[in-house]
């Protein structure tokens, strides 16, 4: 079940939750939700892909926990930040109702309601960036402290298969085979946190998942003694 660069995804479902305003623009192509079982069944496939590239990591039940501590507080933040979103609605619907109706009978939208619905979706969207921004930057540097250098040489492996190119800093874009391996690997693991790790349903699955035995080097990101084989797994 691997991803090639034509059909990876960068849209995802972000643990911070989607901007609320991209739902505006399909207001009018809005659909009825699927029924329940349906919508489990369309979770458990993407969940497929998302098993199959953690399972390639030889998570321990440590390192589990360790990881899930901080995606768990960012999922609560993401509540929050929606929660913000969807008062800053009720803060204009007076007013945009209003509009509504008036535009309805031929009468020009107000501009102070247009800069109105401009300000807030303005302030939604910085909100939504300074949280994905630092649930990136928290996971990064949870996930650095928490995986060997096996795990994230996997990792360098499926960030790769998913681009269709080796992550390298920009700094060595000219001398790509002089990049550090260290740095490769940070680069390939926020690419990764990004993409993945703060996805909502990865605590959910993590907590599921089968660990992987206990070893000496668990839950440090000491070097590991040599790369393992590469898997079929990919970034979804």
């Amino acid at each position: 079940m691997t991803m090639n660069a034509q059909n990876y995804r960068w849209a995802a479902a972000f643990v911070v939750g989607a901007f609320l305003w991209n739902a505006i623009a399909n207001v009018g192509n809005a659909i009825p939700p699927p029924p329940s079982d349906v919508q489990k069944t369309l979770n458990e496939i993407g969940d497929l892909e998302l098993i199959q590239s953690l399972s390639a990591l030889k998570l321990t039940a440590t390192q589990i926990q360790r990881l899930n501590k901080p995606l768990k507080e960012i999922l609560a933040g993401g509540d929050g930040q929606r929660k913000m979103d969807y008062e800053a609605v009720r803060s204009i619907a007076a007013d945009v109702a209003k509009a509504r109706e008036a535009a309805l009978n031929g009468e020009p939208v107000p501009a102070e309601v247009t800069a109105k619905v401009q300000k807030t979706s303005d302030a939604s969207s910085a909100r939504y960036e300074a949280v994905k921004k630092s649930a990136v930057t928290t996971v990064t540097a949870a996930a650095s402290a928490i995986l060997t250098d096996t795990q994230k040489d996997e990792i360098v492996t499926q960030v790769t298969k998913a681009l269709g190119r080796k992550p390298i800093p920009r700094e060595f874009a000219r001398k790509p085979n002089l990049a550090p391996p260290d740095q490769v690997r940070e680069l390939a693991l926020a690419i990764y946190a990004e993409r993945l790790l703060i996805m909502e349903r990865i605590p959910e699955i993590l907590s599921k998942l089968k660990p992987a035995p206990e070893t000496e080097k668990s839950g440090t990101n000491k070097p590991a003694d040599a790369p393992e084989k590469a898997t079929n797994a990919g970034m979804p």
